[in-house]
């Protein structure tokens, strides 16, 4: 778990930083689809932030899916087990 917090620092606290904000990371058992969710925004990222060969395609998720999602990964919910959550930065 100490890695995921290191790269995810690594990679993040300075551009957060530089723009006032933070951000808030969950890591939960194993699944397959990625997503990133803000208060503005839900995308699907069905094969993670990659950029290496092959293709992806990223998808914007409709309100009521993006809804759906949050309340399978609230920390609360017996849908999904939360591994760890940590504040960057």
């Amino acid at each position: 778990m100490k890695e995921f917090k290191s790269q995810f620092r690594d990679a993040l606290v300075e551009p957060l930083r530089a723009a006032g904000l933070e951000a808030r990371v969950f890591i939960w058992t194993k699944f397959h689809d990625r997503y990133l969710l803000s208060n503005l925004v839900g995308i699907s990222l069905p094969y993670g932030f990659g950029t290496g060969p092959g293709r992806t395609t990223w998808a914007r998720l409709r309100k009521a899916d993006c809804d759906d999602i949050q309340r399978e990964f609230d920390p609360n919910s017996q849908r999904r087990k939360l591994v760890s959550n940590f504040t960057i930065p």
